[in-house]
């Protein structure tokens, strides 16, 4: 498997600096002139910005709606690497091909397309509606369906109430260990807690029309092991429904039962023709990233695969915290979107 380091590329421009000029930021967060520093390399879903004395007091102070906006940059480290197919590398498995060929994009386009037609802000009166279209689609494909609530900060004060859709698969053979497969479904535009005009397509009725499909896929064929499909609410706030999640899972003591976690988060667009997707986790789950490498050349060796084990804002952080093997599935050029949170 061949790769490249994503600092390679830029290593000329930044050799000579003072590492702790130097700042970690998330691409398509604070997308205008007053984000601190200055833009020197950019890999993965980061940016490398420098700072003077002045503007590392406002990079210190500055906020965002994303966990870990802001990171220390490491002497030596990798931002990302793409992941390029060498011949003979990770062959087909004849079980799993049939799975493959089993998606259809068009179902997937429809649940997407459907999914548009309400505004589904976490703030909104539409997200329940929303909501009740999903628990149909899992109760169609035959899970076991429940909607828990939980409570996040209002956009006016206080607490409110919304919900997360979990759509489970009992495992005919290994029922106590668990896979999640999850995706948020509220939306957001550019304002935080707008609740007109946030059809969200690509961010994220992509994520969530993709967890439907696999969960059609996947249980006709009878999985061993449990699988909750899961779309979450709150997640544009804060991450609030995953976060929910992973605290319902430590306090029935069922956090040891999940054996992997997979989010999806903005999976439709490419910015050319050349699709391509970022898989994230943490330096801890590097094997976990590789196994997706080798699989995405074994059986979809077009796609163009970029790695990165610098994990931030989305709903795989809250299990990656917990200590659970997560990745995230998102398109590489996500902050290129043109309508993202427009």
């Amino acid at each position: 498997m061949g790769a490249f380091d994503a600092n390679d590329a830029v290593r000329g421009r930044v050799e000579g600096f003072d590492i702790e000029r130097v700042r970690l930021h998330a691409r398509g967060c604070q997308r205008d002139a007053n984000t601190p520093g200055r833009m020197i390399a950019q890999g993965g879903r980061w940016e490398l910005r420098e700072f003077d004395s002045a503007e590392l007091a406002r990079a210190a102070a500055a906020g965002g709606d994303h966990d870990g906006e802001w990171q220390s940059a490491q002497p030596n480290s990798v931002i990302a690497h793409r992941v390029r197919r060498q011949p003979g590398g990770a062959a087909a498995d004849p079980l799993i091909v049939p799975l493959v060929d089993a998606i259809n994009p068009a179902r997937w386009f429809a649940d997407l397309d459907s999914l548009t037609q309400w505004d589904r802000s976490s703030y909104g009166p539409e997200l329940p509606l929303s909501r009740a279209w999903i628990e149909g689609r899992f109760s169609a494909i035959g899970l076991e369906v429940s909607a828990p609530a939980f409570s996040m900060p209002g956009s006016g004060g206080g607490q409110i109430s919304v919900n997360n859709v979990i759509g489970r698969w009992n495992g005919t053979l290994l029922p106590d260990e668990w896979i999640i497969v999850g995706a948020h479904y509220d939306s957001r535009n550019s304002s935080l807690s707008s609740t007109t005009n946030t059809p969200g397509a690509e961010d994220n009725a992509s994520g969530c029309a993709g967890v439907i499909e696999l969960a059609r896929v996947l249980v006709a064929n009878r999985p061993q092991r449990s699988i909750l499909f899961m779309c979450y609410a709150g997640e544009e706030q804060g991450l609030y429904g995953s976060k929910a999640h992973v605290q319902a899972l430590q306090a029935t003591g069922d956090l040891a039962k999940v054996q992997a976690v997979v989010t999806m988060d903005m999976i439709g667009y490419s910015a050319d023709t050349t699709l391509d997707v970022l898989f994230e986790s943490s330096a801890t789950w590097s094997a976990y990233l590789n196994q997706f490498a080798d699989a995405a050349s074994a059986y979809v060796p077009a796609l163009r695969v970029t790695l990165s084990t610098n994990p931030f804002g989305s709903d795989h952080v809250p299990y990656l915290n917990a200590g659970k093997k997560t990745l995230l599935a998102i398109e590489n050029d996500w902050d290129i979107y043109p309508y993202y949170h427009r």
